[in-house]
C-alpha cells in the first residue's frame, strides 16, 4: 500500500512536467484536455489544484491525507483518476514525441507557412494565364482548359485558378514554392457539394526564369468515377496577363483521337502511359487473385 501512495506522488511529479512540457510547445490547456478525453474544467483542476498538493507530500501518506486533496474540488474523481494517471502520463509523452507547434493566431499553419515563406521573386515570375493540358478521365481524351495565377493583395497570396463559365467545372486554390525547384498548386472544385481536390507539382528548370513557356508536372485527383487517378499535367504560358476579361474568354477543349495532331503537346501526352488510375471492380475478398484480375481489366481499357 505504501508503494502505491509513493508511486502516486511520483505520477503526479511526472505529470506536471509533462505539462509543462507541452506548453512550451505551443499547447493549451484545453488542447491538451481534448487529447485526454477529459473536460478542460476537470483537467484544470487536476493540474492546478490536484496534482500540486499531491507533489508535496512527503511519505508516508494516509489515505485520509490524499481523500482531504480531491475534497478540495468537487469536479474530479479520486477513484478515477488513479486508476487513469498511468494512461494520461502515456497519452502525454506521446504528445511530447510528437512534433507539435505552436496553434495561436499568431502561428500560421503547415500549409500558411509554405505559402508565406514562398520566394515572392519566383511566384511573380509564375503570374499568368495558361493552357492546362491532361487526360481527362471524361472519355480518356485529352482536355485543354484555361488556368491563372494571380497574386490577391487581400489575402497576401498567389492564387490559382483553373476553369472559366465556360469549363464544365471550376477549381479554386493556391499555390506554393517549397524549394526553388517544386512548384506545387492545390486546388478544389468550386459550386459543388462533392468537390474534387486537385493537387500538382511542377518541376521548375534552372532556366524557367530566363524563358518560362511552359511547366511540366504530375497532378492528383478524382478520376470521372470518384476514384484516384494520377496524371501527366502540362501548364503552357499563354501570357502574363492576369486580367479576369481575358481569362473568361478562353475555352475549354477536348480532343478528339484524329485532333491536335499538329501540336507537340497533345502527342506528347498520348504517347505512352500518361495516367495511372485505380480500377473499379468487384472484389468481395481481395486477395493476390483479385490484383491479377485488376490487371486483366486495365489491359481491356
Amino acid at each position: 500500500m505504501k508503494d502505491v501512495k509513493d508511486r502516486l506522488i511520483q505520477q503526479a511529479h511526472l505529470m506536471l512536467e509533462l505539462h509543462q512540457t507541452l506548453l512550451g510547445k505551443g499547447l493549451k490547456s484545453k488542447d491538451i484536455a481534448k487529447a485526454l478525453s477529459i473536460y478542460p474544467s476537470a483537467y484544470s483542476s487536476l493540474i492546478n489544484k490536484v496534482l500540486p498538493q499531491i507533489k508535496q507530500l512527503r511519505p508516508p501518506v494516509s489515505d485520509e491525507t490524499i481523500h482531504q486533496i480531491f475534497a478540495t474540488v468537487n469536479n474530479v474523481s479520486a477513484t478515477r483518476t488513479r486508476k487513469k494517471l498511468p494512461v494520461f502520463i502515456d497519452q502525454l509523452e506521446e504528445l511530447c514525441q510528437q512534433s507539435v507547434q505552436a496553434r495561436s493566431q499568431n502561428r500560421r499553419s503547415y500549409v500558411d507557412t509554405l505559402i508565406h515563406n514562398s520566394p515572392a521573386r519566383i511566384m511573380k515570375l509564375l503570374k499568368g494565364t495558361y493552357a492546362c493540358y491532361y487526360l481527362s478521365s471524361f472519355g480518356y481524351r485529352i482536355k485543354r482548359e484555361p488556368l491563372m495565377i494571380s497574386y490577391s493583395p487581400i489575402n497576401q497570396s498567389f492564387l490559382i485558378r483553373k476553369g472559366n463559365n465556360h469549363s464544365p467545372a471550376q477549381y479554386e486554390g493556391m499555390g506554393y514554392v517549397s524549394n526553388n525547384h517544386l512548384f506545387t498548386i492545390q486546388l478544389q472544385e468550386a459550386h459543388i457539394l462533392t468537390p474534387d481536390n486537385f493537387v500538382a507539382h511542377f518541376h521548375l528548370p534552372p532556366s524557367y526564369s530566363d524563358s518560362l513557356n511552359m511547366l511540366k508536372g504530375i497532378a492528383i485527383s478524382m478520376s470521372n468515377s470518384y476514384l484516384p487517378i494520377s496524371r501527366k499535367v502540362i501548364l503552357h504560358r499563354l501570357s502574363g496577363s492576369t486580367k479576369m476579361s481575358e481569362y473568361e474568354q478562353l475555352e475549354t477543349t477536348f480532343f478528339q483521337e484524329d485532333e491536335g495532331k499538329e501540336e507537340g503537346i497533345i502527342q506528347y501526352l498520348r504517347d505512352g502511359a500518361s495516367f495511372m488510375e485505380y480500377v473499379p471492380i468487384p472484389h468481395p475478398n481481395y486477395d493476390v487473385s483479385d490484383l491479377q484480375k485488376e490487371q486483366q481489366v486495365v489491359r481491356l481499357v
